[in-house]
């Protein structure tokens, strides 16, 4: 069993990135332990790597925690019949645990007493986040769940007047690690004619080379130049990940008394798309969620929040598709925008690990 001199001492908290003294003062910039933090379904933050040597209550992760990296894997196996062996049918990540083992420390027992009751009561109040940052900026989180392990123990060395330790017990629905948001925005490059507008012919006799009129189809709209292959859309994610859209009129618009021209979003890395029948009005925006347990398809509510139900005018919608990693090329074709429309693309990569 560690002393209490031991687990007080700032080479007690863990660090993720090294082990020993790695995270030492003066050490390199790789070498400097992670800032772990807890925040709360009320906004509450805790810091669980706090430098035990610093001025009044603090928690620290004692080394030992798991469920960190890799989420559990689950295979689906189909035996054979009358041979040997089998085949894998399907994987999956499942649901994970973490267990974190923690100090809780102060100056004197009144501070203990405040740090420990607001910690239960704020891990039990409802889902929490769990951040990981580390020096070079980079952070990831994941949601997580109070599994239990703050009941207490006041065994040997478990527990003193200005001490205590636990070992806080997680679970995690989504067994993924999240990046920071990403956006892409597709908009009318400036200069562009209206969609649908009507153009001089080739070969016409006009004073500019041109006469006549020809339809000019759909165009694709794009924050970067546009190709046949679509703009090109790099996920740094270690799996799959599922964008919200966001559509903002007007687009698909006609005039009176004629159909809206969907909306249509493709990937032609992967071959999927999909179609929104709907006309857009000016300054209102469709939301396309594809992200697993919400997959909604509505128009946004002047407050915000979901209003109409637009799942009855979009095609495609069995299989609302990820992004998949590396290069992704997006097509986005429209009619009758002018330079406010805009779709705007939005997701988080998924890492297997913090």
């Amino acid at each position: 069993m560690r002393t209490l001199a031991e687990l007080n001492s700032p080479l007690a908290v863990v660090t993720f990135s090294g082990e020993g003294d790695s995270g030492a003062a003066g050490g390199p910039a790789e070498d400097v332990p992670p800032r772990v933090t807890l925040t709360t379904a009320g906004g509450t933050e805790f810091l669980l790597t706090a430098d035990l040597s610093q001025a009044g209550a603090c928690i620290a992760i004692l080394p030992g925690p798991t469920g960190m990296d890799a989420p559990p894997w689950q295979a689906t196996v189909s035996e054979y019949a009358g041979l040997d062996g089998g085949q894998v049918v399907k994987t999956r990540a499942a649901t994970r645990r973490i267990n974190l083992p923690l100090l809780l420390w102060a100056r004197c027992r009144p501070e203990l007493l405040t740090l420990r009751r607001r910690l239960i009561a704020a891990v039990m109040a409802g889902p929490a986040t769990l951040r990981v940052a580390e020096a070079d900026g980079s952070a990831r989180t994941i949601g997580v769940h109070y599994m239990g392990g703050l009941e207490g123990d006041e065994g040997s060395d478990n527990a003193g007047l200005s001490y205590a330790r636990y070992g806080l017990q997680l679970v995690a629905p989504d067994p993924y690690w999240y990046g920071p948001l990403r956006t892409a925005t597709f908009r009318v490059r400036g200069g562009t004619p209206h969609f649908l507008s009507r153009l001089p012919a080739p070969g016409g006799t006009g004073g500019d080379g041109g006469g006549g009129e020809a339809e000019f189809l759909p165009l694709r709209i794009g924050a970067s130049v546009i190709g046949e292959s679509g703009v090109p859309i790099d996920v740094t994610s270690d799996t799959n990940v599922w964008p919200v859209w966001r559509i903002t009129g007007p687009l698909g618009t006609q005039d009176a008394g004629q159909p809206a021209v969907p909306v249509r979003i493709a990937n032609t890395t992967t071959g999927q798309s999909l179609a929104l029948n709907y006309a857009v009005p000016a300054g209102a925006t469709v939301v396309i969620d594809t992200r697993p347990g919400i997959k909604a398809v509505y128009r946004e509510a002047p407050g915000g929040g979901q209003g109409e139900n637009l799942w009855p005018s979009v095609s495609g919608a069995a299989a609302l598709w990820p992004l998949v990693p590396g290069s992704n090329q997006l097509v986005v074709t429209a009619a009758g925008a002018d330079d406010h429309a805009a779709v705007t693309l939005s997701y988080q990569p998924r890492h297997y690990g913090a």
